[in-house]
């Protein structure tokens, strides 16, 4: 096959699939099956058979199906299944039905492994009850996970605390097994790319699995993917990705908990309030940079959200209340001193922090910012690990849930001074001039 032909082939397979090609070591078993569906259908140019599944859409499914990989085992990384035993020995039965979402399940070992532990929990929790659902871009791969059937040999892959809920053939089925039919009738599941997610809608999972995947996407489609499937988490659910898969730009409102662990935080309802486990904070700041500098400082303590700009500030706040804010001032659109002139009209009681590059030179401004309502003012150049305790500590006198109206600073130009000063003292916040 021509180099230009192995190309069009490559492309074919991002464009289908999403997943980057370039420079995976899978690229010549890839190309190996290609050519072997090829010749089945008696094709030998490589546009022919690139124009057929343009055209032919059994092809179509029968290409991506080709070029998927279906890697998968039962109860593969133990210790996500650890944790899921952790989530459900918390979960109330007032919290209603669990429901697990395994995405890109492949052949149907993980989503039925989840299955085992679920109906585990079940005949040990009276009122327990739960719904699987598994997902994959591949049809024939959807449909083999849909028929559980396995070859009875993979019993020795499955925890012994387990094999009760199996069922293994004799007779016609001897050699094979499948599980027990409380588990399959609880299941279902749909071919869907993980692209493609915002077409689940009005679905919510409290335990979303999506492992072992992401590795084969570039970093722009890992965050669209990754911020499609958090849509769908529940408050207080957990997205749970591949040991080896780390997620460096998260979607608002998610923080990491543990390795490859994520979670969209609970709330409970205190009169018509809502409210999350810990603080949430929001971020204002056009920079990646700085957003990530600060979410890493604060995600010790708080939970974090972040917005680049003014206009994103102001579409969080109308959604969700937050109870402090870090705010830069050079912004694209609205600065930060007119929005935060702006954001005072109707909020007296969040804090705000300005962090911004203003210096010292730059002290009336500076002392303007606070007369407009902000508590404290640090220059970004002093966001460094070291200062993160600072940053903290700060937060704690500020986020007191007891405060009222905040104070503001006295309007200086309006004090009366005696006609001689001996001596003039200046006191001045953290991160002051």
């Amino acid at each position: 096959m021509q180099t230009r032909d192995e190309q069009l082939i490559y492309q074919a397979i991002e464009s289908m699939t999403g997943t980057l090609q370039q420079g995976h070591s899978r690229k010549e078993l890839l190309l190996s099956r290609v050519q072997a569906r090829m010749k089945e259908l008696r094709l030998v140019e490589a546009h022919e058979y690139l124009s057929r599944i343009k055209t032919d859409e059994a092809d179509k499914k029968k290409f991506i199906s080709v070029v998927t990989i279906h890697t998968t085992s039962w109860f593969r990384e133990v210790p996500h299944f650890t944790f899921l035993k952790q989530v459900l020995a918390s979960w109330t039965r007032e919290q209603g039905i669990f429901r697990l979402w395994s995405a890109a399940c492949s052949v149907g070992p993980e989503v039925w492994s989840c299955g085992l532990v679920l109906e585990a929990h079940r005949l040990k929790t009276p009122g327990f009850e739960y719904e699987l659902f598994g997902s994959d871009i591949d049809g024939e791969s959807v449909k083999e996970a849909e028929r559980c059937i396995y070859d009875a040999l993979e019993k020795t892959n499955i925890p012994s605390e387990y094999h009760p809920l199996l069922l293994i053939g004799s007779g016609k089925t001897l050699g094979k097994m499948t599980l027990n039919p409380e588990i399959r009738r609880r299941a279902k599941f749909k071919t869907l790319s993980l692209l493609e997610v915002a077409g689940l809608e009005k679905e919510f999972f409290d335990l979303i699995f999506c492992r072992n995947v992401l590795i084969y996407f570039d970093a722009q489609k890992i965050d669209a993917i990754t911020a499609g499937l958090c849509a769908h988490l529940t408050e207080g659910g957990h997205l749970v990705t591949g040991h080896s898969e780390t997620l460096t730009q998260l979607p608002t409102g998610i923080r990491k908990v543990s390795l490859s662990v994520y979670q969209r935080p609970s709330r409970v309802v205190l009169g018509n309030k809502p409210l999350t486990s810990r603080l949430v904070g929001l971020v204002v700041d056009d920079s990646a940079v700085v957003q990530k500098v600060l979410r890493r400082q604060l995600e010790e303590k708080y939970d974090v959200v972040c917005a680049n700009s003014a206009a994103q500030a102001d579409e969080i706040l109308s959604q969700r209340t937050v109870d402090f804010i870090t705010l830069d001032l050079s912004m694209p659109g609205e600065d930060g001193a007119s929005w935060l002139k702006r954001f005072r009209i109707t909020n007296k009681k969040t804090p705000v922090i300005v962090v911004s590059d203003y210096g010292e030179k730059e002290a009336d401004r500076i002392f303007s910012f606070l007369r407009e309502g902000a508590q404290d003012f640090l220059v970004k150049s002093s966001l460094g690990e070291g200062q993160s305790r600072k940053l903290l500590e700060t937060l704690e006198g500020l986020c007191d849930s007891k405060a009222s109206t905040l104070s503001r600073p006295p309007d200086i130009a309006a004090q009366t001074l005696p006609a001689r000063v001996e001596v003039i003292v200046i006191g001045a916040s953290t991160g002051g001039p």
